[in-house]
């Protein structure tokens, strides 16, 4: 878990890159990470997963494959893993960038107090952990 006096930094995967995600997160004063930055472009999802959670990061992704693939989902297990997930589709960069805004307190809270690995989906309508600690993580599918 990490400490309250740590200030959280995001990870944005690939899919969550446009200028107006980034725009409004950078705005909204949060300390991002952009997978494009930092990895290639077809780097694989397992290369980069156990370097964002080794590095403490907050991940935000809208590939929701992630956690029902089988070695990405083993990825999202290593210890520090902190992962959300957009699953509202349809929407365009800027409702995206909205809607983690709209819920961005309940998000550093979990992000700040929730037992790791967890994965949480986040929608229009809210945030909700989906598994959280290693042996929770393990029982679901």
């Amino acid at each position: 878990m990490q400490r309250p006096h740590e200030p959280l930094v995001f990870f944005l995967d690939r899919c969550l890159e446009s200028k107006a995600i980034v725009a409004t997160l950078t705005g909204a004063g949060l300390e991002l990470r952009l997978h494009g930055k930092l990895f290639k472009p077809d780097a694989p999802d397992v290369e980069w997963l156990p370097q964002v959670a080794g590095n403490k990061w907050v991940l935000l992704t809208k590939d929701q494959g992630i956690r029902r693939r089988p070695i990405e989902k083993q990825a999202l297990l290593i210890p520090y893993a902190r992962s959300f997930i957009l699953t509202a589709g349809g929407m365009t960069g800027q409702e995206i960038a909205d809607t983690f805004i709209r819920y961005l307190n309940r998000i550093q809270r979990i992000a700040k107090n929730e037992r790791v690995p967890f994965v949480a989906s986040v929608t229009r309508s809210g945030v909700k952990v989906l598994y959280s600690g290693i042996d929770d993580c393990r029982e679901k599918d």
